[in-house]
C-alpha cells in the first residue's frame, strides 16, 4: 500500500498549527500572570526539550533506527515505494537553480510563510492597539486561526487525494488548486482583515479565514517539492 505523501505532509503541518494554538494563549496567560520575560525561559526550556526528544527518537531512515520492529519497518519500507533512489548522486545544483518550476515553487512557498508569519508576528499587537483586548484575550485569539488551519489542511488533503484516486483532476492540476488556495486566498483574506477598520467581528473573520487558507499548502507547494525531485526533497 503506497503512502500518499500528501498525509504525511499534513501530519507535520498539524504540529506546528497545534504548537502555534496552544503557545499564543499560554504566553498570553504567562505575561499577564508574571511577566513577559518569563515566556522566552518558558519557550527555551521546552525547545530543548524537543530538541532532545528529537535527537533521541528520529534517525534518518527505518533501517538505522534501533528500536523500529522489523515488520514496522518493512511496512514503511516497501510503501515509500520505487521513487527514492538508494544511492544518491550528486546533487544537481546548477539543474536545481535554473528551474523554472524549481522558482515557483520558492515563490508559492516565500508568499504563503510571508502571509502567515506577518499574521502570526502582528495579530497580537494588532488586536492589542487597535481593538484594545487585554493580553489573555489576544493570545487567546490569536491561537485559535491555527486550529481552523489545521483543519482545512486535513479537509483539503481528503479532497486532493479523492481528485487523485478518480482521476478527476491531474497531479499537477491538484497541486496548481491547493497553491492558489493557499497564496491568493490568504492574500485576498489579508487585504480584507485590513479594511475592517474597528469591526472587531469582521477582524476575527478575516484573520481566522486568512490564517486557514494556509492549510492548503500541505497540498500544494510543499507536496509539490517531493514531486519535482523526491531524491532531493
Amino acid at each position: 500500500m503506497k503512502i500518499e505523501i500528501v498525509q504525511k505532509l499534513y501530519n507535520n503541518l498539524k504540529g506546528s498549527s497545534v504548537g502555534a494554538a496552544l503557545t499564543y494563549p499560554v504566553c498570553g496567560f504567562i505575561i499577564d500572570r508574571w511577566g513577559w520575560e518569563l515566556v522566552f525561559y518558558v519557550c527555551g526550556v521546552m525547545g530543548s526539550l524537543w530538541f532532545t526528544a528529537w535527537w533521541i527518537l528520529v534517525y534518518d531512515s527505518p533501517a538505522e533506527h534501533p528500536r523500529i520492529s522489523a515488520n514496522e519497518k518493512e511496512y514503511i519500507t516497501s510503501s515509500l515505494g520505487q521513487s527514492v533512489a538508494k544511492n544518491q548522486a550528486p546533487v544537481p545544483w546548477i539543474k536545481i537553480v535554473t528551474n523554472v518550476t524549481v522558482w515557483m515553487n520558492i515563490l508559492a512557498q516565500w508568499g504563503g510563510v510571508w502571509g502567515l508569519f506577518t499574521l502570526m508576528t502582528h495579530a497580537p499587537t494588532y488586536f492589542k492597539f487597535i481593538h484594545g483586548w487585554n493580553i489573555r484575550a489576544t493570545g487567546l485569539l490569536s491561537g485559535m486561526p491555527h486550529l481552523f488551519r489545521m483543519l482545512w489542511a486535513f479537509i483539503f488533503s481528503q479532497l486532493g487525494d479523492y481528485l487523485l484516486r478518480s482521476n478527476k483532476m491531474t497531479r499537477s492540476n491538484v497541486r496548481k488548486l491547493a497553491t492558489a488556495v493557499c497564496c491568493i486566498g490568504q492574500g485576498v483574506f489579508m487585504v480584507a482583515l485590513a479594511y475592517s477598520g474597528c469591526n472587531y467581528t469582521s477582524a476575527i473573520v478575516f484573520l481566522t479565514l486568512a490564517v486557514t487558507s494556509h492549510g492548503a499548502v500541505s497540498t500544494g507547494p510543499l507536496a509539490s517539492v517531493v514531486d519535482i525531485s523526491p531524491n532531493y526533497a
